[in-house]
């Protein structure tokens, strides 16, 4: 028995994505005829997932992590289950990779998975007492700690199994998104061939981005179209055109020609008119833009590679073809001054389009959090517990705004921005549908609210 667990995360709005990353590491042994189990800490709470370990005492179980809150759980259950039982504790997923060796020397965690564990779980399980067989493991035997190299990621990521669905209940997870009222997640490619400086993909994946073929995702569209009464998708891919703009394309016919809706993250540099025309033609109702800065000297410190000039231009693109679109930024980059910061907030409301403004988070494996080593801008925390404050939420004063302001200012501009900002958006192109899934509370403040929009 193989338990795979998700700790509750930080969750923003209602949304709640299913365990993909869980999903697909799970494919292989499943098909190989092992017992998996897979329970979601964001749906189901740490005292069930608890008496599920007590009852079913697994040979296994493995917790992915992301730097932040989540880890708390991953801990906490983690000691539990060492406690409580025989099994073998695995942790993977960006954070364990990222810093191994710290992960390692806790004493609630045996193995850990370096970057993509589709093979490397099944090998585990089959060399659970050989475990120097497995490429891409650090674990623990005797007190003594093994390292047995990386292993590199999969190249031809076609040849692994469709995600295995069946594993979870995947109704919880349908949501209303764009102008499809029943939605689900669909990953088309891995990686991302870009090198911003703040993003955990130059460290993890390489800086390489590998795509699912079309007909490999068609598949899987039947898939979910035939057991679940879905209208639309959701494309969760770091970057979904990638290195190949035709592809895209297929992919967006293969949607259409299913009567889906469907929804994907952009870069402004990828794209143009006609590509955009092409996905309003075949389906597509909202577009995610990762714009980040609205100074051209932050954007060029944290190695974005767009101009100002492609943002207006492609958001006014989006705007003419009536994509319901959103972009996001950040703020309290390294050095950044209050006039890079008015810049920021200028381009946002010249822009004028639903925003996600968040504080920058210096997490491991970028060049961004060597700077701010470097710099002594933060202090490298000695264990795992030291990396739960890393949220977006938290400001940690990195930039040239002192501390004390920034504080105080970023509450104003969570209000502002990602309240208050997006609901005027909303009110003015009458967007019912936006409006409603910020939820009851914000329509009544908005109607209390009217005179501060000006």
């Amino acid at each position: 028995m193989i338990l795979l667990i998700q700790p509750r995360g930080s969750l923003v709005g209602r949304e709640v994505i299913p365990p993909l990353g869980l999903l697909k590491i799970a494919a292989l042994p499943d098909k190989n005829g092992h017992e998996v189990k897979i329970f979601d800490g964001n749906l189901i709470a740490e005292t069930k997932i608890k008496k599920e370990i007590l009852k079913r005492n697994p040979e296994f179980i493995g917790i992915t992590t992301f730097t932040g809150p989540i880890l708390k759980g991953a801990l906490e259950i983690s000691r539990f289950a060492k406690e409580n039982t025989e099994a073998k504790v695995i942790w993977g997923g960006v954070h364990a990779s990222l810093l191994p060796f710290q992960v390692i020397n806790e004493d609630c965690v045996d193995i850990v998975v370096l970057r993509e564990g589709d093979y490397t779980l099944n090998e585990i399980i089959e060399n659970k007492n050989n475990l120097e067989k497995v490429r891409g493991i650090i674990y623990k035997e005797h007190s003594k700690i093994y390292n047995t190299g990386d292993r590199g990621l999969i190249e031809d990521i076609d040849q692994l199994p469709l995600t295995p669905w069946h594993l979870i209940d995947a109704t919880k997870y349908i949501a209303s998104w764009g102008d499809a009222k029943r939605t689900l997640p669909l990953i088309t490619s891995r990686g991302c061939p870009y090198r911003c400086a703040f993003c955990y993909n130059t460290e993890f994946n390489k800086r390489k981005w590998r795509n699912y073929s079309t007909e490999n995702i068609c598949r899987e569209l039947d898939y979910l179209i035939s057991n679940y009464p879905i209208d639309g998708v959701r494309i969760m891919a770091d970057n979904f055109i990638g290195l190949n703009r035709n592809k895209s394309i297929e992919i967006s016919e293969c949607i259409n020609k299913r009567g889906l809706l469907w929804s994907c993250l952009l870069r402004v540099d990828q794209t143009n008119r006609n590509i955009l025309e092409t996905y309003k033609k075949n389906g597509c109702t909202y577009i995610f833009y990762g714009i980040e800065s609205g100074s051209p000297r932050i954007l060029s410190l944290i190695q974005k590679d767009i101009t100002l000039e492609q943002v207006k231009r492609i958001i006014g693109i989006t705007k003419e073809l009536k994509i319901r679109h959103a972009a996001g930024f950040m703020y309290d980059f390294p050095t950044e001054t209050y006039k890079d910061l008015k810049a920021t907030l200028e381009l946002i409301d010249d822009l004028d389009t639903y925003v996600m403004l968040s504080a920058f988070q210096p997490y491991p494996g970028n060049s961004l959090f060597n700077y701010c080593l470097e710099h002594s801008l933060i202090e490298f925390p000695k264990k795992t517990t030291g990396w739960t404050v890393f949220d977006y939420s938290k400001v940690h004063g990195l930039s040239s705004i002192p501390k004390d302001n920034l504080k105080e200012l970023s509450q104003r501009l969570n209000s502002r921005y990602n309240y208050y900002h997006n609901i005027k958006v909303a009110s003015t192109k009458g967007d019912i549908t936006m409006l409603a899934s910020m939820g009851g509370h914000v329509l009544e403040s908005f109607t209390r609210n009217l005179n501060q929009f000006g």
